[in-house]
């Protein structure tokens, strides 16, 4: 009887135990939504810093604090100041790295808006290891120093980087995480972060819901180049623009089912990575919770990584997008700070041909009359209003030598108001000999009317005088 009240008192303490354990579990999975679903959106802008000196030199160069800004670094930094001004977004905080370049980088911006620079390490450059001083535009340094970076963003974080402080991509992950989420809890709603090529590129790709591995090969952020993120720690984040490509919001199927293999594989990769860290520690407590998160988050990746694909599959039916991605949307388009720079330098060097200006050269060239006359009367643009000149008032042969034709008297009934109230013409701009001898032409007729009359009244009289 004894040994029977034992047993029952043992199986209520167990099934007390796991009630409290699925309580505990059920609260934890419903706190982490509504955590979720109460998560505010940002967007974060990147921004590549400016030509460096190692820039220039060719070589690469990841060292913390790292060198200046060369003098067209400095121009740059200038140029998207201006580009960050006039984007749209209502800027709110100016982020920066600990490297100088990107501080200085930062500056124009920070003056021209009177914001204070805050410097995050956490958004230093990837750190090259074996490959640092080697060659960044040929050889097989550079060519690896951007693979491994792409293999995290495949999901395979434990890809070492050799003799680098970020050994893998679960560390770079960790740091630069640490830094987007100090970002998104400063409140910011639309904040600049100056930054590096490679940390922006690998991040991207590793983290956002629309990643298009191509562009890190096709398309390598170059010097103060913008990459556009939205979203939150929480839900994930959405690429909206690269060095100026706007990237679907929607893609293809097969994008969205890597992104759900990716996600589910980061998971035990980053617990593997956090109960190393705490070992390192030396603290027990940290050790143990390290392993209790990590086997929470690893059994919840593989929950829902059938549901995930199975959102991606119904999503992609609904919307079309099976074998191929919807279109970017049109507010995404943006200018690269290269291409603005580029812009204002060829509006500066070739004059500016506007319709307006075209209508007038159009009207103020001479009509075929079939002489060869070659001094051309010139007008100024000036001295005619835009809005007054049509390009095809004066079409090439309407106007003939000696022709006294003229446009200057307004029709009947037709509502013409004639030559001058339709601004330039042709007529106006002929030399004036063309109208004198045409005067001349029209007055020989009336001076020779009197002799005529003359002649044939002495006529008249000579055949009486000879009938007498």
């Amino acid at each position: 009887m004894f040994r029977r009240g034992l047993s029952h008192s043992r199986t209520f303490k167990r099934g007390a135990r796991a009630a409290a354990v699925l309580v505990a579990a059920v609260f934890m999975f419903l706190t982490s939504a509504f955590s979720a679903w109460a998560a505010t959106n940002i967007t974060i802008t990147f921004v590549r810093h400016g030509e460096s000196e190692g820039n220039a030199s060719g070589l690469i160069d990841t060292k913390i604090p790292g060198p200046n800004l060369t003098t067209t670094g400095q121009t740059q930094a200038q140029t998207v100041a201006g580009v960050l001004a006039n984007d749209g977004l209502a800027h709110d905080a100016i982020f920066a790295s600990d490297m100088v370049r990107t501080q200085q980088t930062a500056a124009p911006y920070a003056t021209a808006t009177g914001m204070p620079v805050t410097v995050l390490s956490g958004l230093h450059e990837v750190q090259a290891g074996i490959f640092e001083g080697q060659s960044q535009d040929s050889g097989f340094a550079r060519i690896l120093y951007a693979l491994i970076p792409l293999s995290w963003a495949t999901g395979n974080l434990l890809m070492p980087m050799p003799g680098s402080p970020d050994a893998n991509g679960a560390v770079f992950q960790d740091r630069f995480n640490g830094a987007v989420d100090d970002i998104y809890n400063s409140g910011a709603q639309n904040p600049v972060a100056f930054a590096h090529g490679m940390s922006i590129m690998a991040w991207t790709l590793m983290n956002v819901e629309n990643p298009d591995l191509t562009l890190m090969l096709k398309h390598p952020l170059g010097n103060t180049e913008i990459v556009t993120v939205t979203g939150n720690p929480e839900d994930g984040w959405t690429l909206e623009n690269w060095g100026g490509i706007a990237v679907t919001q929607n893609p293809a199927l097969p994008t969205k089912l890597f992104v759900n293999v990716r996600d589910a594989v980061k998971v035990p990769q980053m617990a593997l990575y956090n109960v190393a860290k705490a070992l390192r520690t030396g603290n027990i407590a940290n050790v143990a919770n390290a392993i209790r998160d990590g086997v929470f988050d690893t059994a919840k990746a593989v929950v829902n990584l059938p549901i995930n694909v199975v959102k991606s599959v119904v999503k992609s039916v609904q919307t079309g997008t099976v074998f191929k991605a919807a279109p970017p949307p049109a507010s995404v388009q943006a200018v690269t700070p290269n291409a603005a720079a580029a812009k204002e330098a060829d509006s500066a060097d070739k004059p500016a041909v506007t319709p307006t200006l075209a209508k007038q050269v159009s009207a103020l060239k001479p009509a075929t009359t079939g002489t060869k006359d070659k001094t051309v009367k010139t007008t100024k643009v000036d001295d005619t209003p835009a809005d007054t000149t049509k390009a095809d008032d004066v079409k090439a042969g309407d106007t003939k030598a000696g022709d006294t034709k003229t446009e200057d008297t307004p029709k009947a009934g037709t509502g013409d108001k004639g030559a001058e109230d339709k601004g330039t013409k042709f007529e106006k701009d002929k030399p004036k000999k063309d109208k004198s001898d045409k005067a001349d032409k029209a007055d020989k007729p009336k001076a020779e009317k009197p002799k005529k009359a003359e002649k044939q009244q002495k006529d008249k009289a000579a055949k009486a005088d000879a009938a007498k």
